[in-house]
C-alpha cells in the first residue's frame, strides 16, 4: 500500500530518490512502506538486486523466474507491481505474463525491463519502461510514477 502524507520534503534527509519524490508529488511526503512488488525475471542476479533494492526503499519485494511461477504467486497473493523482464522463457513473455496477471488484478501495474527488446507497455496508465542496465533509482523512479498515476476503473 502507498500512502502520501502531507508534509514536505527537505533535501537534508539525504534521500537519493527527493528530487523525483518532489518532482512528482509537490510537497507531499511519499510512504512506500507495505508497498508489495513482484519481480520477474530469468537471471537470478537482476532479480536479487532489484529485491535488495526495493527492500531497501520499503517495498516488500517477492521474485519469479518466469511467467507461471509468477501467476501462481498472484494467485496466493496481492501485489501493488510487476517488475517483469519482457524476455521471459517460454511458454511465456512478459507481456503475456502481465496480461494473464490482469485477468486476476485489472488495474495490477507493471514495470517492463529489457536489454534487447524495444520500449513495451500493454497499458499506457498502468505500464512503463526500463531499459537495462538501468540504475536503482530509475526503477524506483519510475515505480512512483506508476503509483501517482490515476488507475482506470476495473
Amino acid at each position: 500500500m502507498i500512502q502520501i502524507k502531507t508534509g514536505f520534503l527537505s533535501p537534508s534527509n539525504r534521500d537519493p530518490l527527493y528530487f523525483i519524490k518532489r518532482d512528482l508529488v509537490a510537497g507531499a511526503v511519499v510512504e512506500l512502506g507495505g508497498a508489495r512488488a513482484l519481480v520477474i525475471d530469468d537471471d537470478p542476479d537482476v532479480r536479487a538486486l532489484l529485491c535488495f533494492a526495493l527492500d531497501q526503499q520499503g517495498i516488500h519485494a517477492s521474485e519469479a523466474e518466469d511467467g507461471q511461477s509468477a501467476l501462481a504467486l498472484l494467485e496466493a497473493d496481492r501485489f501493488d507491481v510487476l517488475i517483469t523482464d519482457v524476455c521471459l522463457p517460454p511458454p511465456m513473455n512478459g507481456i503475456e505474463t502481465v496480461r494473464r496477471a490482469r485477468k486476476l488484478s485489472p488495474t495490477l501495474r507493471s514495470l517492463f525491463i529489457s536489454g534487447a527488446a524495444p520500449a513495451t507497455q500493454d497499458h499506457p496508465i498502468l505500464d512503463d519502461f526500463v531499459s537495462k542496465p538501468f540504475k536503482i533509482d530509475e526503477v524506483v523512479g519510475c515505480l512512483l510514477e506508476l503509483w501517482f498515476r490515476k488507475a482506470p476503473l476495473a
